[in-house]
């Protein structure tokens, strides 16, 4: 890695722009995929199914933050190891972090995917709404370990020096997000099955692209084996999560206002002030987006210098 923009020995200016450059484009990479692809919903499907999809992001908000309270504390841990120079420990705490992230999240997947009416019901779609939520939320349900394991992956790919390549791949997932949804709703007809399926894709090209990281000269994590370090491993997740505790929260509150949002907006203002809602909430994301990429990037930044104990 370049001496300018290594956290232990760069310029804190530089250093801090290198990493949160790239986050930023790459968030907002994300975010105008969501946009582009409410935009096809919304004129190729109709305005019922762009409420459809605003229906299930509470669910997918709970959904996520059981995971990114692991993937978000695994890799503060990880970078304060790597600033102690402790590399096998920093290795320990990737591997048993995306393994019990893959376990949880595949866990969740098929428990909400058992019990998908029961989840409709409680996220308040009407008899209109529930089977298109029905249509779209189960595709994204058996879909959803690969964006979890790509978000996973995606921590600890920027505490590991490459903050780029995490950004190439959320761009990567916009731009195919794009591309598959003009193949699949306009060309193709599926409707938001067709949207359901642009994301899933999408999701698997985030983790096939983070993944490669793995295998690259520059990566000094390594994946260890089950056997080898999971025993004694417990105290490490547990750590872990208590360190994403405030993600979790976040998340968690997010899914509920949202929640609580739709419900009022079922009963008063019926599936049109649903779709409105939607659309603000894209525009809305825009700027959020990019205050999360800035304050992403100090993840890597601060725990290595923390755990080199620069705390200056």
């Amino acid at each position: 890695m370049n001496r300018n923009f290594d956290p232990l020995q760069g310029e804190v200016v530089p250093v801090f722009f290198h990493y949160a450059v790239p986050s930023v484009i790459g968030l907002l990479a994300a975010t105008s995929a969501g946009i582009i692809d409410g935009i096809f919903i919304g004129n190729f499907v109709g305005a019922t199914a762009l409420a459809a999809v605003n229906i299930t992001l509470p669910a997918l908000y709970m959904f996520a933050a059981v995971v990114f309270m692991l993937a978000v504390g695994g890799s503060v841990m990880c970078g304060k190891f790597i600033g102690e120079n402790n590399t096998a420990e920093a290795s320990a705490v990737f591997s048993r972090t995306l393994y019990a992230t893959i376990s949880i999240s595949v866990l969740i997947s098929l428990v909400s995917i058992v019990f998908l009416d029961v989840i409709i019901r409680g996220l308040g779609a009407n008899a209109e709404l529930s089977p298109l939520v029905h249509d779209y939320l189960l595709i994204i349900l058996w879909a959803a370990p690969l964006l979890i394991i790509g978000f996973t992956l995606d921590f600890f790919v920027r505490v590991d020096n490459r903050p780029v390549l995490a950004s190439v791949a959320l761009v990567f997932f916009a731009v195919s997000n794009i591309a598959l949804d003009w193949l699949f709703i306009v060309k193709f007809g599926w409707g938001l099955k067709g949207a359901a399926w642009a994301t899933a894709l999408a999701e698997a090209g985030i983790v096939i692209i983070l993944a490669s990281h793995l295998f690259h000269p520059a990566c000094t994590l390594r994946l260890v084996k089950v056997s080898r370090h999971w025993r004694g491993g417990w105290d490490t997740i547990a750590r872990a999560s208590y360190n994403g505790l405030s993600e979790f929260t976040n998340e968690i509150s997010i899914g509920l206002v949202m929640l609580l949002f739709n419900w009022v907006m079922i009963n008063r203002l019926g599936i049109a002030g649903v779709a409105a809602f939607t659309i603000v909430g894209y525009l809305m994301m825009v700027g959020i987006e990019v205050c999360y990429g800035f304050a992403e990037s100090l993840n890597p930044t601060v725990s290595k210098n923390f755990g080199a104990g620069r705390a200056d």
